[in-house]
């Protein structure tokens, strides 16, 4: 079985307990073990991307018999592939170098995905996003809100992974 076979979360989440396991060692408190804004930024982006593919998976999971399932379910299968192949990259720049990386960092970072998206959740009820009828203005609202919202720039930089050295 390879390292990726495992679920995404869990296979995060063993590396670092393992990397915490280890932390009491001399090296890790190394400022030069400390990670980098890309180590950061992959850790918040396996965290992000893995809660967007299970909410895609729950929205289209709740259109089941409904005229909108097909088109629900091809933009879905889209979006989630997209996000499986990035999950991937992420994974294959950060879980190796999470053996030596001081954890405490990336854990803060991890654990900012789910502030950021509480923040979101709050600025799209705040703007009624959830309580319009019709498609196109929910549409509409939820576009504005992401617009000017700080946390949903966070979320969606990780759309972009160009900043991976490889």
């Amino acid at each position: 079985m390879k390292p990726f076979d495992l679920a995404p979360k869990a296979a995060l989440g063993v590396a670092l307990v393992l990397s915490a396991m280890t932390g009491a060692s001399p090296a890790r408190a190394d400022p030069a073990n400390w990670p980098g804004d890309t180590d950061l930024k992959a850790a918040y982006c396996i965290v992000a991307l893995n809660d967007r593919v299970e909410m895609i998976g729950k929205l289209t999971g709740s259109l089941a018999g409904t005229s909108q399932e097909a088109a629900a379910r091809a933009t879905a299968d889209t979006q989630t592939r997209a996000a499986q192949e990035r999950l991937t990259r992420l994974r294959s720049y950060l879980l190796p170098r999470m053996t030596f990386l001081n954890p405490a960092p990336m854990a803060a970072a991890m654990a900012q995905v789910h502030a950021d998206q509480k923040t979101l959740k709050e600025q799209y009820e705040a703007a009624g996003c959830f309580h319009k009828t019709d498609g196109a203005s929910q549409a509409a609202c939820l576009d504005a809100v992401v617009a000017s919202s700080d946390a949903a720039k966070k979320l969606f930089r990780c759309d972009d992974i160009s900043f991976l050295p490889y």
